[in-house]
């Protein structure tokens, strides 16, 4: 029998937004590596789960967002911000849509809980766990500092 222990976490970033408009299918926002500590995670991340989504969006521009997870050992590439996407589709391991509809509106912003059925994403020795974001609309933010993402992560670490 493999025992194993679950660790779960909600990882939040900022990711850095342009402020002029964007074009379908333009980066919304580059790689920003997701930083596992060894002490909540153990020294093994090797088989995570991705489990959990949502978007904040400061300026309730509630626009349809392809959220990619990629794994590579630097900084992988998927074009520049605001420009057009030309990712290597080898280092992209899971895609979660957030569409327009899944925003719910909350004072001046929005909130959007991504639907979509968890998966796991294997890290190699070496490597790290990026996240990035592909506009799939046309929005423009006030602010570079406008969109927050919360990413609920559970890694399946053996116990000793």
């Amino acid at each position: 029998m493999n025992l194993r222990n679950f660790r779960s976490r909600v990882i939040e970033i900022t990711p850095t937004v342009d402020t002029s408009i964007y074009a379908d299918g333009d980066v919304l926002f580059v790689p920003n590596a997701i930083t596992l500590s060894t002490s909540e995670y153990g020294e093994s991340t090797t088989d995570l789960e991705i489990n959990d989504i949502r978007v904040t969006d400061d300026e309730a521009q509630d626009a349809a967002i392809d959220i990619l997870f990629l794994v590579a050992s630097s900084a992988p590439s998927v074009g520049s911000l605001n420009g057009s996407v030309s990712a290597t589709t080898t280092d992209v391991k899971g895609v979660i849509p957030i569409s327009a509809s899944d925003y719910r509106t909350v004072g001046d912003g929005a909130v959007a809980v991504g639907d979509f059925a968890p998966f796991t994403i294997s890290i190699p020795s070496g490597s790290t766990l990026y996240i990035a974001g592909i506009s799939r609309g046309t929005p423009t933010y006030n602010a570079a500092s406008d969109l927050t993402v919360q990413v609920g992560i559970r890694n399946f670490a053996p116990l000793p």
